[in-house]
Formats: C-alpha cells, structure tokens, sequence
C-alpha cells in the first residue's frame, strides 16, 4: 500500500492538514479508496502507544483483503496523482517514485491527466494557505 506513505509525505510536504489534502484529492472516482484512506488515517492518529498505531500495516496478514481498495494495483491512478504532486513538491527523494511496478500499466493519457491533476491539487492546497494567512 504505497498510498498511505505516499499520502503522508505530501501531507508533510505540503505542510497542511489532512483534511484539507483529502478534500483536495477527493472526486467519486476515488470515493472508496478516500473512505478507506481515512480509516487508516483514524488508525494512525489513535491515542495509543506507537506499537499499535503501526499495527494496521499487518491487517493483511490476517485477511487478505484489508484495505484491498487501497493497494496500488486497485488504485493506480489515485497513487500516480499523489506521487507526482510529492515528486512536483518536493523532488529530493522521490526522484524514483513514478517507477513503482504497478505503475507501468497506466496508460500515458492518464499518467498525463494524473499529472495534471496533482498540480492541481498542489495549486488548491497552496491557495488555501493564502487563504488562511
């Protein structure tokens, strides 16, 4: 699930709340896999020792299909649009991003409408910063 640590690097990148980059990334297309987002989301912010709030990355050990919306390969586009907001953000380090397998099969209209669409999603976050100061 490259999404969560991918969603949480832009987060930080962007300096924002994770509301607002939900908010931002949000459309029906991806409905299911933002519900899902945020659920794990809810998991890692629980008031609970640090150990448990790591243990969903195990949940599919347990059953295979946890969270299954939320693997790469069920979503691609969706991880394609935040990798490349994180690699337009901030470069340094995610310079190999775009080249995670299941990436491959995105076609290069989409990988282009992705790319359009996360600086979108930049450009929204940013202005809702000006907005805010």
């Amino acid at each position: 699930m490259h999404i969560v640590s991918i969603f949480c690097r832009l987060r930080d990148a962007l300096n924002c709340n994770p509301d607002i980059l939900l908010k931002a990334i949000r459309t029906p297309q991806f409905d299911r896999q933002i519900q899902a987002l945020v659920k794990i989301l809810g998991h890692m912010n629980e008031e609970v020792g640090q150990h448990e709030r790591q243990m969903w990355k195990y949940g599919r050990i347990f059953d295979e299909k946890f969270m299954s919306v939320l693997q790469t390969k069920a979503c691609p586009k969706l991880v394609m649009m935040l990798a490349a907001a994180l690699q337009q953000e901030r470069p340094e380090g995610a310079e190999n991003i775009l080249k995670i397998k299941q990436l491959e099969d995105v076609s290069e209209e989409n990988k282009k409408k992705c790319i359009m669409a996360a600086e979108a999603v930049r450009k929204m976050i940013k202005s809702s910063h000006k907005q805010i100061a």
